[in-house]
């Protein structure tokens, strides 16, 4: 079977190598109009409350691509600001320098990425941060 030949019948897929790349044919896709889309609701939400000082970094979400939204809160009405990082960063490299601030006066720090997310404290404060996570799929 040639690369160049789009398979067409199961028979010769069956029968194909499995090292052997199956060419599928183009197909023309013209979108005329508007095309609607509908949010889909999430399926399960956990919410959580942690304590956070300036020393130790907090991990408030792990990597999850079933994510749709996490909402952080700073929920005591004493810390001015929180540090967040996204990504894997090992815990021990994080400070207030590799992190970004985000004022209490901002109100809910929203995040749609799939990433970790870590928190600090500002130093010297302990700063209560709930979080909402919401979960398109479950």
């Amino acid at each position: 079977m040639s690369e160049k030949e789009p398979v067409g019948e199961l028979a010769d897929v069956e029968q194909a190598d499995p090292g052997d790349p199956i060419r599928m044919p183009a197909v023309p896709v013209d979108v005329e109009g508007i095309v609607p889309v509908q949010h889909v609701p999430s399926t399960s939400v956990v919410s959580t409350i942690r304590y956070v000082n300036s020393m130790e970094p907090v991990r408030v979400a792990k990597t999850d691509g079933r994510r749709r939204s996490l909402k952080v809160i700073i929920a005591d009405l004493t810390s001015t600001r929180i540090w967040v990082a996204f990504g894997t960063t090992a815990p021990a490299a994080l400070t207030q320098r590799a992190c970004a601030a985000w004022p209490r006066i901002n109100g809910t720090l929203d995040v749609s990425c799939a990433d970790e997310v870590w928190v600090l404290a500002e130093p010297g404060e302990v700063a209560t941060v709930a979080t909402i996570d919401e979960f398109w799929a479950g």
